[in-house]
């Protein structure tokens, strides 16, 4: 069983490759056995730049900038108030108020200390101030108290806590005042500003027109150039477009159409960029493309590039019968091409169809294989069908003849590990896979493949410690920890 030394190996290797992945189940296992995304982007999907100079992205470049938010004020300059009015200091109410008023509430602020203290409140301050009505005389007229000691219209008296100190004068005496030539300079002042924030509205309206004018029509000619063929014209629009604008709705859409009609016919970069733009894409975007795709693959049936881009699209998303129906229709154009059968074939095997898979099989002229990969392909089907054992015999003579192909290692790694599992008598199958599988990382010739095996190898390091610590749910009798 999974000993120190190959948890050790095992560990180092997964997180060398970022791989590491849940444990899994026997019952959920379903190895990839197809290579369609591999044969139709090389196996390799790395991140492509486009040279600064090329026509792509100087025949039509768009602007940089953003539509921008209209203005609610002019910046560092805001709206004088006007509601409410301004109000203005009454200073002629000054000396008024020091000879008439603030003595009444000098004394109203010394009675109101001597009401906080418990002794003399009730003895002095209620029958000298709210009996006896002296407060007449030092309080102010519009705050006089209701006899004797209730509450006023101001809802002050003798039982609330803040009757006393108030400066009742001070408060009634209104020292501000609405300032009509204030409001007036005011109003004036915000009309100019209002008349200048609306010219620079009209400015940014004006500029963000400008910009969805471009957007409007690179998108309308880069489609109408999708619905015409020319991959070209469909490119050079929306090449700039998507770099300025790559959250714009739709836009992936239609960048991906116009790719992948150009790819045949437009640089190296083209096709790389398209296989990983895709990749990197979420799945709604992903989702609107493969909508565009089916559109120009109705209007344009011979473009070969865009059958493929369709089925790489459906492979992304998980869909692989779709894409099986894809290339099923993209043979019938042209039955005899060597490209499209395999196509077919390896997508076959990616949607599980093994009556697909050899049909197409048969079909293939056995000329345009090599007798290591007619052998594969057989091993591969054999694993699909579930016979097992005749794949692991198959993939072991073929694994002694060529001891460092990865794709030899990787399925009989697969192979070794699903006997394991569903022949209790065959617990070594799980070493095998693990040095098989191992080796298929280390040696893969392309990143896919790496991923592929590395994903299995992870699985199949879950799927031990499982094992290891509940062997009776496997029901794989000798298997207990440390074995």
């Amino acid at each position: 069983m999974c000993r120190p030394r190959f948890a050790r190996r095992l560990t180092a290797l997964l997180l060398m490759t970022g791989l590491l992945a849940p444990r899994g189940s026997a019952q959920d296992f379903d190895p990839p056995l197809g290579h369609a995304a591999e044969m139709i982007d090389g196996g390799t999907v790395a991140r492509v730049e486009i040279p600064t100079q090329a026509a792509e992205l100087q025949t039509y470049p768009m602007p940089t900038e953003y539509p921008r938010q209209l203005l609610q004020e002019v910046p560092g300059r805001p709206f004088r108030p006007v509601d409410p009015p301004p109000q203005a200091f009454a200073w002629w109410k000054v000396p008024f108020y020091v000879a008439l008023g603030l003595p009444r509430d000098l004394v109203d602020g010394f009675v109101g200390g001597l009401a906080k203290v418990p002794i003399i409140s009730p003895v002095f301050v209620f029958p000298a101030y709210e009996l006896v009505p002296t407060q007449i005389v030092f309080r102010d007229p519009r705050d006089w108290h209701r006899w004797p000691a209730g509450p006023n219209r101001h809802d002050h008296g003798y039982y609330k806590g803040n009757s006393w100190g108030w400066f009742p004068s001070a408060h009634m005496w209104k020292f501000h005042y609405t300032s009509e030539r204030k409001l007036e300079r005011n109003r004036a002042y915000n009309e100019r500003l209002q008349a200048e924030l609306r010219d620079r509205n009209r400015e940014i309206e004006t500029h963000n027109q400008l910009i969805e004018n471009r957007k409007r029509e690179a998108r309308r000619e880069a489609l109408r150039a999708i619905e015409a063929g020319d991959g070209r014209e469909a490119a050079l629009r929306m090449i700039p477009y998507y770099q300025a604008y790559p959250l714009d709705e739709g836009a992936f859409a239609l960048f991906a159409t116009a790719l992948a009609i150009y790819a045949p016919e437009g640089p190296e970069w083209v096709k790389p960029l398209l296989w990983y733009e895709l990749n990197a894409a979420q799945p709604l975007p992903l989702t609107q493309a493969e909508t565009q795709l089916a559109l120009a693959r109705e209007q344009h049936p011979e473009r070969a590039s865009l059958a493929e881009a369709l089925i790489y699209v459906r492979l992304l998303l998980g869909e692989p019968r779709d894409a099986l129906v894809v290339a099923a229709e993209h043979l019938t154009r042209e039955p005899d091409d060597a490209r499209r059968r395999r196509l077919v074939l390896e997508t076959a095997l990616s949607a599980d169809d093994l009556a697909t898979a050899r049909q197409v099989y048969q079909a293939l002229d056995s000329s345009t294989l090599e007798t290591t990969d007619a052998a594969l392909i057989r091993a591969r089907m054999d694993l699909l069908a579930g016979d097992y054992r005749g794949a692991q015999q198959l993939l072991r003579i073929m694994h002694q003849e060529h001891p460092e192909d990865a794709y030899v290692s990787y399925y009989l790694g697969i192979a070794e590990l699903q006997l394991a599992l569903y022949e209790p008598a065959y617990p070594e199958g799980f070493e095998q896979a693990f040095d098989l599988l191992e080796q298929a990382v280390l040696r893969a010739p392309n990143a896919a493949l790496r991923v592929r095996a590395g994903q299995t190898l992870a699985y199949a390091r879950g799927l031990g410690s499982e094992i290891e610590e509940e062997p009776e749910l496997f029901q794989l009798p000798g298997m207990v920890p440390g074995a």
